[in-house]
């Protein structure tokens, strides 16, 4: 069952988030390989961090006008996700921060959640 994603919706450049989550991969911590989204007005920061304090932040613009919203992901979810997506734009969809998030991309039936 597909819960409606229709509270936030955010368009991103595939490749170029891609890249942003494989540079943040490398620092995530082993055990929970968690990367934070921090989304506002045209903006979406990659951000994460492990036990040794290194810190990543990666930003990239996005197609997005709401109150700014904060998501935690595995990073290696989103990886693979949009790694099989070949669109130039994908869609995230949310219902709630913190909550399961839809990856779409134009014209496909494809969808991961």
């Amino acid at each position: 069952v597909m819960p409606p994603f229709q509270k936030w919706a955010v368009h991103a450049p595939r490749q170029r988030l891609l890249t942003a989550l494989q540079r943040t991969a490398v620092v995530c911590n082993d055990a929970f390989k968690l990367v934070r989204l921090e989304i506002a007005n045209g903006r979406m920061a990659v951000l994460t961090s492990n036990a040794e304090s290194e810190e990543v932040r990666d930003q990239l613009c996005v197609e997005y006008t709401g109150a700014s919203v904060e998501a935690g992901f595995n990073v290696y979810y989103l990886i693979d996700a949009l790694g099989k997506l070949e669109a130039d734009t994908v869609r995230l969809d949310f219902t709630q921060e913190s909550c399961t998030a839809l990856l779409t991309e134009e014209g496909s039936e494809v969808r991961y959640v």
